[in-house]
């Protein structure tokens, strides 16, 4: 095996989130465990603030960076393929865009959503973990898994526009 692989190096975060990964052994990352990019060999990505202006995370894009702390999703993200975040297990702040922005993600598997190993989340920029999530009138569909391992969550407020809620949306696993 690739056992002394120590450096997933990337171009930057938009390569390796367009990059197909037809598992999680088939990215470097998942071996190496740490990731850079190609702007600073020297530094180590912890913190990831992923735009995406594509929309799309593909499938095991960080499988294996147990190093990552950090994540931020924008609401330019739509779409996450499989066990995109496997192995992410030490996170310690999972945030998105907004409830509205992380209801319209698709998620392929359980380990898409960095919730299933960071079970508090955060929107907006408040640095205050979120308790009660009140769904927005503009939201007609919930996706998949989208709230799943929100430990902290006591109150949901569904509105009138919402038709749909997917698979495992508000699970704890």
């Amino acid at each position: 095996g690739c056992s002394k692989l120590k450096k997933a190096v990337f171009d930057d975060i938009d390569a390796l989130i367009k990059t197909d990964f037809s598992s999680s052994s088939s990215n470097p990352l998942y071996v190496a465990k740490h990731l850079y990019f190609q702007d600073d060999l020297n530094k180590e990505i912890r913190s990831l603030h992923i735009s995406g202006y594509q929309g799309t995370i593909n499938a095991c894009a960080f499988a294996g960076g147990e190093n990552i702390d950090s994540i931020f999703i924008s609401s330019y993200i739509d779409k996450i393929g499989s066990l995109a975040f496997n192995g992410c297990k030490n996170l310690k702040w999972v945030e998105f865009a907004s409830v509205s922005a992380l209801c319209h993600i698709t998620f392929h598997s359980q380990e898409s959503n960095p919730l299933y190993y960071f079970h508090h989340i955060y929107v907006n920029g408040n640095n205050k973990e979120i308790t009660e999530i009140d769904v927005p009138e503009d939201i007609e569909d919930i996706s998949s898994y989208a709230f799943i391992n929100c430990e902290a969550i006591t109150k949901v407020t569904i509105s009138s526009s919402v038709r749909h809620i997917g698979k495992g949306a508000f699970q704890d696993d």
